[in-house]
């Protein structure tokens, strides 16, 4: 994605679209949105764009020009990192959404962005965006060989390909997805016509993880 681009066109969000909710929740919408244009999400880029996104929540009380940046350091780590939410620290200056955080960003994300979207057809995005994610992972070959019984032909590209990542992804951004998938496929099992995928994808994803220093060779 084009950087310049990416933040020219970011425009704020109406407020009364998130006026109740919590810094941390809004925070992780700030960081979601730049991992998904794949823009560091270092202390300067996120406030930067909680400023942009939600001025009325994160701009200096008097000064509503300028971002505030001790309200941004204060809803990270003493409300996400408390939470749950992300991971990083002020001293590596990086930030990371914790499969939880994501969960949470998605999930508000999807209420903003939908504006006056009943609760019900919310509900029904939310649960729609879970099982393509497990669904995904059911279309992939490691499953395929998986289901096959033919284990000894996994290798590290079916298992990049399984978590939604590039044979390049490191292995923290590989153990996230995992993570973030088995919470999915965990839910969309209680799906009565989900089940029986999800407690298949449950199955290969623990695997996986039962098996990880021996695939990631």
């Amino acid at each position: 994605m084009d950087r310049k681009k990416f933040w020219k066109d970011l425009k704020p969000y109406k407020l009364e679209l998130y006026q109740g909710e919590a810094l941390a929740k809004l925070t992780t919408v700030g960081i979601l949105k730049l991992h998904n244009a794949e823009i560091d999400a270092n202390f300067e880029n996120i406030t930067v764009i909680l400023y942009k996104l939600f001025p009325e929540k994160y701009s200096l009380v008097g000064f509503p020009e300028f971002p505030d940046t001790l309200r941004v350091n204060r809803a990270m780590t003493s409300h996400c990192i408390t939470a749950g939410y992300i991971d990083g620290t002020l001293k590596r200056n990086s930030y990371f959404l914790t499969p939880k955080g994501r969960i949470v960003a998605e999930d508000l994300l999807d209420q903003i962005e939908s504006g006056t979207m009943s609760q019900r057809k919310r509900s029904d995005l939310k649960q729609s965006k879970y099982i393509r994610l497990v669904k995904g992972v059911s279309d992939t070959t490691g499953f395929e060989k998986f289901s096959a019984k033919h284990l000894k032909e996994i290798k590290k590209f079916d298992v990049c390909e399984s978590l939604h990542c590039t044979i390049d992804a490191d292995e923290e951004h590989l153990k996230r997805n995992l993570e973030m998938l088995v919470l999915h496929a965990s839910n969309t099992k209680k799906i009565s016509n989900f089940t029986v995928i999800s407690e298949s994808v449950l199955e290969y994803l623990q695997y996986i993880e039962s098996n990880w220093e021996e695939l990631m060779k």
